[in-house]
């Protein structure tokens, strides 16, 4: 993912996978160092999911967003918590089983709280301040996603 169009057209791939029966509840689990395009994924998987741009921003501050597009989006960040408690007591537990599509920015930081279906996307920055993204997946319905994403 080597610019803003690599990273649409990997988010317009997902969408059009999640947004297919049976693929929800499903969790994306980011991970990856401040500034690697974490949010801007976000941001450009919502707009394939019918919500607009400008309405998704960073919950670094106010912990959890939720967006209404083709699919509930619900989209938290670890970047504050200092515990899988505190994720806990957000109500991480229900959202996870809502019919909707869990985001969690800074993932790393408490993989406990990952459900068995994951797609984890590792964002890196590379030389020449190229954004670099690997994903992989952990459960049969999240390996199945990732599968589509290859094609």
């Amino acid at each position: 993912m080597a610019d803003l169009a690599q990273t649409d057209q990997l988010s317009a791939r997902l969408a059009s996978s999640l947004t297919q029966p049976g693929r929800l509840p499903m969790m994306l689990a980011l991970c990856g160092p401040l500034g690697a395009g974490k949010t801007q994924f976000v941001r450009s998987l919502a707009v394939h999911l019918g919500i607009r741009a400008e309405a998704v921003t960073s919950p670094t501050y106010i912990l959890v967003q939720r967006y209404r597009g083709t699919i509930e989006l619900i989209h938290l960040d670890y970047y504050r918590l200092r515990s899988a408690a505190e994720a806990w007591d957000l109500g991480l537990d229900e959202w996870l089983v809502e019919p909707a599509l869990t985001i969690i920015e800074w993932a790393e930081k408490f993989p406990e709280t990952w459900p068995d279906e994951t797609i984890r996307c590792d964002f890196s920055i590379e030389a020449n301040d190229v954004r670099c993204v690997k994903i992989s997946s952990q459960g049969p319905l999240a390996a199945k996603i990732c599968q589509l994403l290859d094609t």
